[in-house]
């Protein structure tokens, strides 16, 4: 009973991430908005991860950042987004034909601040980002390598914090 309990966080992080994001930031306000940059962090004390976790924070934040910086370069307010990674979970392929069923993810808390200043634009949220669902004993076999399911999960993260920011705006705008 015990090994459950402590998986309920990330099963109650891979239910989450399934949801859709919604726009954090007023239509009005996020078409102004353009990211000039994203920092980031991590909160994630642990050491023993499947890649190391400098390499999950830069590819996180590089993701992050590449779409964030299309989506409105001529937005007339330079901000900056910090992201705070704050956990992060590489499936395996033994441990999911053991729990019969696998999934990547990766937390974060976003803050929007002023490139300028360093005024807070939009108090922080969440954002989640994972690969999907690959149930039963034989989606274990459909877990790619510790490298492939990061990239998958940062690739979702980035989307949904892109949705989060910008909500409707496309590319280029």
């Amino acid at each position: 009973m015990l090994s459950y309990l402590n998986k309920a966080p990330v099963l109650g992080l891979v239910f989450l991430a399934a949801c859709a994001q919604e726009p954090q930031i007023e239509g009005a306000l996020a078409s102004q908005l353009a990211v000039t940059s994203v920092t980031a962090t991590t909160s994630v004390t642990r050491t023993d991860t499947a890649v190391p976790k400098a390499e999950i924070v830069e590819t996180a934040r590089r993701k992050v950042e590449a779409n964030l910086r299309a989506i409105n370069p001529r937005g007339s307010r330079p901000v900056v987004a910090q992201l705070n990674v704050k956990r992060f979970y590489i499936a395996n392929p033994a441990a999911g034909a053991l729990l019969g069923s696998s999934v990547s993810s990766i937390a974060a808390d976003v803050t929007i601040v002023d490139a300028q200043t360093g005024a807070v634009v939009k108090d922080t949220f969440e954002v989640f980002g994972t690969t999907e669902a690959r149930p039963t004993v034989f989606g274990a076999a459909a877990i790619k390598s510790p490298s492939e399911e990061l990239r998958i999960i940062s690739d979702d993260l980035a989307q949904r914090v892109s949705t989060a920011v910008y909500g409707n705006i496309t590319s280029g705008s």
